[in-house]
């Protein structure tokens, strides 16, 4: 066949566009906007023609750019398609996602893999916040909540439990006679207090807890005694 015999029977195989022979076995031409320039693969469909070397997906998955029929990934995505995340589980261990820029850790958590906690005293994303606990409570690295020591409680176990009143959360009643305070850690019936709330106890200043107030008289002694606050 001579040349023009070549091009008249590609035209008729739908290679219409941009057609270059170099006598070399390689052909140049456009074929639906996509440019091929050397040897091609042979196609799929029909092995006895060749096919131009267009990426697989032609866009390559939105994550790359398509270079001469090769996908060129951006960076955090990888295989042939550029469809696959470098990050894979469990790179992360139990407290993050993979994405596009490594690992996404679950709010308290931290590191690399996301395996380490917040420092003590941090909390949140990125254990970016400041945890307000006083009196040695220890903060929540989610949320931020304190969980107070025994004696204490409040939002940030600011305040000594109430008179009467001992024990986690300050949920447990003194057991001492003549309904006098205890101790808010042990619960001790010698209890010593000093200072301000020493003050405040003697002056009549420091309210009884709730369930001496509502107290029947058949169980108060003589030597009781109700301090109401007007």
């Amino acid at each position: 066949m001579i040349l023009w015999e070549v091009a008249d029977f590609l035209k008729g195989q739908g290679v219409i566009n941009a057609i270059n022979l170099d006598g070399g076995g390689s052909s140049t031409y456009v074929a639906n906007g996509s440019l091929a320039s050397y040897p091609l693969d042979h196609c799929v469909s029909d092995p006895m023609w060749r096919c131009p070397r267009w990426c697989q997906p032609e866009d390559c998955s939105g994550h790359g750019t398509c270079i001469d029929g090769h996908c060129q990934c951006q960076e955090g995505w990888s295989r042939t398609g550029c469809d696959t995340l470098v990050c894979q589980p469990p790179a992360c261990s139990a407290h993050g996602v993979c994405t596009q820029d490594g690992c996404a850790c679950d709010t308290g958590w931290r590191g690399d893999n996301c395996s380490q906690v917040c420092d003590l005293g941090f909390y949140g994303d990125c254990c970016n916040q400041t945890c307000t606990c006083t009196n040695r409570g220890s903060c929540v690295t989610v949320h931020g909540g304190c969980s107070c020591p025994i004696g204490f409680h409040g939002n940030s176990c600011e305040q000594e439990c109430p008179l009467g009143l001992y024990g986690l959360d300050c949920g447990q009643e003194c057991q001492c006679q003549d309904m006098c305070p205890c101790v808010p850690i042990t619960g001790s019936c010698n209890a010593l207090f000093h200072g301000e709330k020493n003050h405040r106890i003697h002056s009549g200043m420091e309210p009884p807890p709730p369930f001496m107030m509502s107290a029947p008289q058949s169980l108060m002694s003589t030597n009781s005694f109700i301090v109401v606050v007007l």
